[in-house]
């Protein structure tokens, strides 16, 4: 439940935070938490420049949640097919490497790489997909997909008859109410797009 706050002296960034803060603990209390395991290391393709490349990936995509323009869309799909390529390209040198270090220590320290093969046994097992359903139960696993589909929800909860009713009461004076409704709904839309990205990027990491 969210506790109960007077809003009617908040400016759209106090109100935001305000909301932000209960939707987090509440995903926090309705979900749960999980600890990462240390024992699980990083792929060995993962490497700064891809790092850097996904990070531009994701700020185009939330530009276009907020923008959806054909320009801002097509920045995006660009992005994201040069991560694609990068990725692509890392990894096939790193599987190369990898090959050639296997080679080496099959015929050098035969003890090294059974302990390798051991360790990708292991690792193959521990691996984890993120993904969810949306509200047809189709299973989600793309970003762009996930992100989208808590945007979706996020709308329907934000524009329920409960919200609407709660917009009813802001302020006593006639005019004041209109303004506050036309400022709360732009506050709405902001809302549904940051909450969105928020527990998308959080799901994703």
């Amino acid at each position: 439940m969210i506790e109960e706050t007077d809003t009617e002296r908040l400016n759209c960034q106090q109100t935001w935070t305000v909301l932000k803060e209960a939707m987090c603990k509440g995903v926090v209390r309705l979900c749960g938490t999980t600890k990462e395991n240390p024992k699980r290391k990083q792929t060995h393709w993962w490497n700064e420049e891809i790092k850097n490349e996904v990070k531009i990936k994701k700020r185009m995509w939330r530009e276009y949640l907020q923008w959806k323009t054909n320009g801002n869309y097509n920045k995006y799909k660009e992005q994201r097919n040069k991560v694609k390529e990068v990725i692509k390209k890392t990894k096939e040198k790193s599987w190369v490497d990898f090959g050639n270090k296997m080679e080496q220590d099959y015929h050098t320290n035969q003890k090294l790489f059974y302990r390798i093969l051991k360790s990708l046994r292991t690792n193959k097992k521990e691996e984890t997909i993120k993904q969810i359903r949306n509200a047809e139960g189709i299973l989600l696993k793309k970003e762009e997909e996930i992100m989208e589909t808590w945007k979706k929800y996020f709308e329907k909860l934000l524009s329920s008859d409960e919200t609407d009713r709660s917009v009813d009461v802001v302020g006593d004076d006639k005019e004041w109410g209109q303004e506050a409704k036309i400022e709360i709904n732009t506050l709405t839309a902001v809302i549904v797009t940051q909450i969105s990205i928020l527990l998308a990027e959080s799901f994703l990491c």
